[in-house]
């Protein structure tokens, strides 16, 4: 029995080998599940047609990405028009195809081969041979034979348990994709009429609404154009000072006022402070005589005691030194020579030049003005016509998007309804059959393992070796039972996904490289296209638009609608930078420049008045210290408050009256 049980690992081995390719076979590439893209425009979600391409099967035989045979490049467009255009070429296409028709073939051939094999394997045992005798005897090699062959078994087994997992994980992947595909679908086709929308309403609000709001700006700078003018004119010619020597020289007349306030107000201070220190020294000397005959009452001593009568009585000494400033009388008089000399004249003439500038400007801009604001306006009303034009082209295309939203998903999801439910349970029941088959090789593994030898025929434990051997046998058997139909539907699904990933995925990914759109899809997509441009567009030219494989290599390069399709021909936005020349708006300032080149000759300050000014600069009314006489009227004549002295003084009296009454 132990020779019987090495013999059939042996062969378990090798057809595990097999259901281990025929299990990755069916684990399908799946990087782009669940990836909605510009491509599902075109050709749904990418997950659903490259869940069927078998990743460990297809070799890179040609470097060649492209589709079609290069030799028939030229003519490919006969594959569409004339059905029998493959089978006129098939040997080009068998050679293009080298690689997958190659690993296909041998599929087909294991596929029939196998089932023979394990005929004849069945026969054999039938006949005695192949383990199949019934006296066992041990060889002196079974043993290592059978630990080595049951390691490379249970390696084997334990890398067909990731790829059972592969197929059942691999084919929900595949249902889920072609379930949500409709969906995917909808969200696609509503993003990209959103998207459309969305940029209409952006077109309406740079063209209408911020030109109407420009427009408006444009108007009120317009009309305020004499005055910025003359702003700007002032400020580069540096005449903008002459406001400001027109303020001040028109202030003289009150500075010599101020100035003549102050020498009178000066001089009757000083004489009322001598007679105001006059009376001071009489009344202090009559004020000591009386205090000192009272000394003998208290509150006559504290008044005493709290006053310095001899001090406080007296003017402050800066009082008694208030004289005229000679600056004054100086300033008074450089004054006087300017007023006489009619500087305020002068400056004010230079002024009335200056104003006479606005006039000017406003003059030049009179005949100019509702040009120019006609020549905005019509600018305005061409953006919003076109504005219009790109709007209505954008919708054109949102209709047929929104037409396509409502038939493709309700299409999709009916077909992919059954053809998602049938290819669901094809791939099921794959992945059930290798799960079946593996399962018994991992009984038959724990039984040979952990199993006791066998004993006594009837009265023996089942749990042993030789339940391991059947379990083994029995997988086998299915192998080669199942191995037909497994290696037929592994070849379709690796034929099927290789055709899906080169002729729409890479066609798809890489629009502008792909000979399919090249030399097909453009070529008959385009006409269609053109053509129903031009019912859409009865009364103007349709916008040129594709060919297709542009249009999805725009949109993975994220361009805008704009770019997209192709609405320079309705309207080329590069021409509102030339709006000088085309509205003749240039023309019209060009003309303002002119007449504004005659201000060249006003002369604001004429010799005379600079050397008037410079005299006034150079007088002493800056260097006068006007604060001290500020800080002067602020200050107490006398060293004490007298209001509060003689306050003090009638409570001292009442008091010393009532001291003598009692």
């Amino acid at each position: 029995m132990t020779s019987s049980v090495g013999y059939h690992l042996l062969l378990s081995s090798l057809y595990l080998l097999f259901i281990s390719v025929v299990g990755a076979q069916e684990a399908t590439n799946d990087s782009g599940k669940g990836n909605m893209s510009t491509e599902a425009l075109v050709a749904g979600d990418r997950s659903v047609l490259s869940s069927y391409k078998v990743i460990y099967s297809e070799p890179q035989i040609d470097n060649s990405d492209d589709v079609i045979p290069p030799s028939l490049a030229e003519s490919s467009s006969k594959i569409l028009s004339q059905p029998s255009f493959i089978i006129d070429n098939w040997k080009e296409f068998l050679l293009h195809y080298i690689g997958v028709v190659t690993l296909a073939i041998c599929g087909l051939i294991a596929a029939v081969i196998i089932p023979i094999i394990g005929f004849c394997f069945c026969c054999c045992r039938c006949a005695g041979k192949c383990g199949g005798y019934p006296e066992h005897f041990d060889k002196k090699s079974d043993a290592c034979k059978r630990v080595m062959l049951g390691a490379s078994l249970s390696l084997l087994i334990i890398g067909s348990m990731f790829c059972v997992i592969t197929t059942f994980v691999t084919n929900h992947y595949s249902h889920q994709g072609l379930t949500k595909l409709p969906m995917r679908l909808d969200n696609v086709t509503e993003d990209a009429s959103h998207y459309l929308e969305h940029t209409g309403l952006q077109i309406n609000s740079v063209f209408v609404t911020n030109y109407n709001e420009l427009e408006k700006v444009l108007n009120e700078i317009i009309d305020q154009s004499g005055v910025i003018l003359k702003k700007s004119l002032a400020e580069v010619t540096q005449a903008v000072a002459i406001d400001d020597i027109t303020s001040i020289v028109n202030s003289l007349g009150d500075v010599k006022k101020y100035l003549r306030d102050i020498k009178v107000q000066v001089q009757f201070i000083k004489d009322h402070i001598g007679q105001l220190s006059l009376g001071l020294e009489g009344t202090k000397a009559r004020l000591l005589q009386a205090l000192k005959q009272c000394l003998s009452i208290d509150s006559c001593g504290k008044f005493m005691d709290s006053f310095n009568i001899e001090s406080d009585l007296s003017v402050v000494s800066q009082f008694e030194s208030l004289n005229t400033p000679a600056e004054l009388d100086i300033a008074l008089k450089d004054i006087e020579i300017l007023l006489n000399d009619d500087i305020q004249q002068k400056v004010r003439l230079g002024q009335k030049q200056l104003d006479s500038i606005n006039l000017s400007i406003d003059a030049s801009l009179k005949g100019h003005k509702p040009q120019i604001r006609a020549e905005i306006r019509r600018m305005g009303q061409m953006i919003e016509e076109k504005s219009v034009e790109i709007q209505g082209a954008l919708n054109e295309v949102n209709r047929g998007i929104d037409s396509v939203r409502r038939d493709l998903p309700s299409y999709v999801s009916f077909t992919m309804r059954d053809i998602g439910k049938n290819l669901y349970y094809i791939g099921l029941g794959m992945s059930c059959l290798v799960l079946i088959i593996l399962i018994c090789y991992i009984l038959g593994l724990f039984y040979g393992f952990c199993g006791k030898r066998p004993g006594n025929e009837y009265g023996d434990d089942c749990c042993n070796r030789g339940s391991g051997a059947n379990w083994i046998i029995a997988a086998v058997y299915m192998t080669f039972l199942f191995s037909f139909v497994l290696l037929i539907l592994a070849t379709a699904q690796f034929i099927v996904g290789t055709v899906y990933e080169k002729s729409i995925c890479r066609t798809i990914k890489t629009p502008n490289d792909s000979d399919v759109f090249k030399n097909i899809i453009d070529v008959y997509a385009q006409p269609e296209l053109d053509r129903e441009l031009a019912l859409q567009f009865k009364d103007q030219e349709p916008p040129q638009i594709g060919p297709l494989s542009e249009i999805i290599s725009n949109c993975h390069l994220n361009k805008s609608a704009y770019e997209i399709l192709n609405l320079e021909r309705v309207f080329d936005v590069e021409r509102i930078k030339a709006w000088r020349d085309e509205f003749n708006i240039a023309y019209s300032l060009q003309n303002i420049n002119v007449r504004t080149n005659d201000l060249r000759k006003i002369e604001l300050l004429s010799s005379q008045a600079r050397e008037d000014l410079e005299r006034l600069a150079e007088s002493q009314i800056s260097d006068m210290n006007f604060t001290a006489y500020t800080e002067l009227v602020e200050n107490s004549v006398t060293q004490i408050e007298l209001p509060a002295f003689i306050r003090k003084l009638r409570q001292v009296k009442e008091k010393i009256e009532a001291f003598f009454t009692l």
